[in-house]
């Protein structure tokens, strides 16, 4: 077995044994901090899904210019426009 493995796997098993040593060696694993759900994110990443999912699916996509209209999205299935509002919860 390669020293340095053998090394490590003791000073691992020394870290997690040990309360101190990981404040003094400044390996401290922290908790990650929890995000705040940001309503208008949340609605842009399913706007980017849908466009994602409905590309995929073979439909012409056109996002309109601003957020006034009453729909988010027009498909184009080749012989029929759809406006399509998403909602998101």
């Amino acid at each position: 077995m390669n020293v340095y493995l053998i090394y490590n796997s003791l000073y691992m098993d020394i870290m997690a044994e040990s309360i101190v040593l990981p404040e003094l060696t400044g390996v401290i694993e922290q908790a990650p901090r929890k995000r705040r759900k940001n309503p208008k994110r949340a609605g842009e990443l399913s706007e980017a899904a849908f466009l994602w999912k409905a590309e995929s699916l073979g439909f012409g996509v056109v996002k309109p210019w601003g957020d006034s209209e009453r729909y988010d999205f027009i498909l184009d299935s080749g012989g029929r426009l759809w406006r399509v509002q998403l909602k998101n919860v």
